[in-house]
């Protein structure tokens, strides 16, 4: 596997999602470099994990954020540190003296993103279309009426799908809050917009301590790897703080290529 370095660094402009599928990742040699950029912390993490395809996800994971970040500064993939924010959000250590970057991780089963930015809070998010069951009771604890409405609205795999995409776009503008589920994803909602290429917006009180006007939402379907199906398996959801977020381009690619 080699890296992928983007055709374009300009992050003035950009936001950058790399995306890597861990099942498609099994060259001893690859994994056995991968092991080597983890810190120990990283490292006695992965530990934990009892299912061998849990610690996979997080060695997969943890090398992509270091190797994407490596296109942006000089610094080795295994030179990279961080550290916690108040509610666990990760971000760059000072000591690596590379104050402009930002990013953020998410991976579910089969698949890890991480977004990386310049100055500018993000917040990523990826999850299986069909990995929850209870789509009611969970929407009915974190979904706005609205959202509800349009979710129980429809069935089968829309019904499915729909969850997703409210579901990914809500937590990632949460992450790039850095509040996680401190800000209770009910307090707040998201609108898609038909027929934007998978725009939405967020639709705030008047009351909540955010302007709706400075983010950027884009939310995308991901097939699994190199399916043919028309079925999508993934959504991914990306919230950037733009001042304009019209002239904001979030580009997609995959980190890791044969």
């Amino acid at each position: 596997m080699e890296a992928f370095v983007p055709t374009s660094v300009d992050l003035e402009n950009e936001s950058h999602v790399w995306l890597a599928w861990p099942d498609q990742i099994d060259d001893p040699a690859t994994l056995d470099a991968f092991r080597t950029l983890l810190s120990e912390a990283e490292t006695a993490r992965m530990a934990r994990f009892r299912f061998d395809v849990h610690r996979k996800l997080h060695l997969v994971s943890h090398a992509l954020v270091r190797t994407a970040l490596s296109n942006y500064a000089d610094l080795q993939p295994g030179e990279w540190s961080f550290i916690e924010e108040k509610f666990g959000r990760p971000e760059i250590a000072p000591a690596c003296k590379t104050p402009a970057l930002r990013f953020n991780l998410s991976h579910t089963e089969g698949l890890s993103a991480v977004v990386v930015t310049k100055n500018r809070d993000c917040g990523v998010d990826v999850e299986g279309v069909n990995r929850v069951k209870n789509l009611a009771g969970i929407a009915e604890r974190v979904f706005t009426e609205a959202e509800q409405a349009d979710l129980f609205a429809r069935s089968g795999d829309d019904q499915r799908g729909r969850f997703a995409d409210y579901w990914t776009l809500k937590e990632a503008y949460m992450k790039a809050r850095g509040l996680g589920f401190q800000l209770p994803p009910q307090t707040f909602g998201v609108e898609i917009e038909a027929g934007t290429g998978g725009s939405a917006t967020l639709k705030l009180a008047t009351d909540f301590k955010d302007d709706a006007a400075g983010w950027q939402l884009s939310l995308q379907s991901i097939p699994t790897f190199a399916s043919t199906s028309l079925a999508n398996d993934f959504r991914l959801a990306v919230a950037v703080r733009a001042a304009e977020p019209a002239s904001h381009q979030v580009v997609v690619r995959n980190a890791f290529t044969n």
